[in-house]
Formats: structure tokens, sequence, C-alpha cells
């Protein structure tokens, strides 16, 4: 499910606490710069949890680039990132998954990535 709203990362229960913590950071700064009561269709952007959901969005959006990619424990120990997508100047997309995931099933995903930092250096 896409997550825009503040009441709906509250329900997702089987999200390793520090995801949620991180994912309530970025609805919070999104809430500020676009509204609490706005639509997934309006500017600002949404977080996605879901590993299918994530799966369909990468394969759906394969030449974006993630703005960043950053990696974190959580509480339960286990590797996870944080990748920003932009889809606009004004839309953007929080992905949440294991790194394992990440670097098993999209290593292109983060050369890519990689290969945008080696051209900014």
């Amino acid at each position: 499910m896409k997550i825009w709203k503040l009441e709906q990362l509250k329900q997702e229960t089987n999200v390793d606490e520090m995801v949620l913590a991180k994912a309530e950071e970025i609805l919070k700064v999104l809430n500020v710069h676009y509204g609490d009561d706005r639509l997934v269709t309006d500017l600002g952007g949404y977080i996605l949890l879901d590993i299918e959901e994530i799966h369909t969005f990468i394969t759906q959006h394969s030449t974006l680039i993630p703005e960043y990619i950053e990696s974190f424990e959580g509480r339960d120990s286990n590797q996870y990132v944080e990748v920003l997508f932009m889809l606009s100047s004004d839309d953007h997309v929080v992905l949440y998954l294991l790194k394992e995931t990440l670097d098993k099933d999209y290593p292109t995903l983060v050369k890519q990535y990689e290969a945008g930092l080696s051209t900014l250096n």
C-alpha cells in the first residue's frame, strides 16, 4: 500500500520499529511542505514498505536512478535501506527494504546509483 499519511503508517504492525521511525520522519517532512490532508495523487509523495509493491515500482520505473540510498540497522539487528526516488521536483517515493534484498534483487539499481556518485567526484 502507498503510505502518505501518518495514520496509515501506524497501521503497519509487521515492520521493524526503526523502519517505522524513519518513515515517520519522512512523512512529517512531506506533511509540513505539502499538507497532511493531501491525497496520494497530490504533490509530495509516498512511502512503500511492501516488497511486492516495491518490486512493481522499481520495474515500472526502471530508468530512474535513486537520489540516495542510506543504510541503517533496524532494532531487529537487520540491515535496511532507505531509497529516495524523485519523480519530479515535488513528487517523491521512499522505499524501505532489507539491504540484502536490494543487493540481491536489484543490483543494477545499486550500480546505477554508485555510477552516478562517481561522476559527481
